[in-house]
Order: structure tokens, then C-alpha cells, then sequence
């Protein structure tokens, strides 16, 4: 999939690098304010109000 070029829109024809790929998963996990592993930090879960989500799942 990563080979094929986008089909549609402004950047039709363009073929999106792992490179590409990578850089915006990190961008997008740094807006949520989520680890570099996509994991939601327990800070986060608090101030989400999901302090009981934290403890269940151990962070």
C-alpha cells in the first residue's frame, strides 16, 4: 500500500514514505499528548477524568 500513489485530492499522484508515515504518526501522538508508542500516559488519563482507566490498565 505504502508504494502506491494517493488517488485522490490535492496530492494525488504522490506516494507517502514510511519516512512520511512515521513523522506524522509522531505529530499526531504529540497533539494527543500519547507516548512515542502511542500509549496514553496516566497523566493524561487523569486529566480526562479516567483516573479508574489508569488503574485497571496499570499506567
Amino acid at each position: 500500500w505504502h508504494n502506491e500513489p494517493l488517488k485522490e485530492g490535492p496530492s494525488a499522484g504522490h506516494v507517502v514514505t514510511i519516512d512520511e508515515l512515521e513523522y506524522l504518526k509522531d505529530i499526531y501522538y504529540k497533539a494527543k499528548g500519547w507516548t512515542n508508542e502511542g500509549l496514553i500516559p496516566r497523566a493524561k488519563l487523569i486529566e480526562l477524568g479516567m483516573e479508574d482507566v489508569a488503574e485497571v490498565i496499570g499506567v
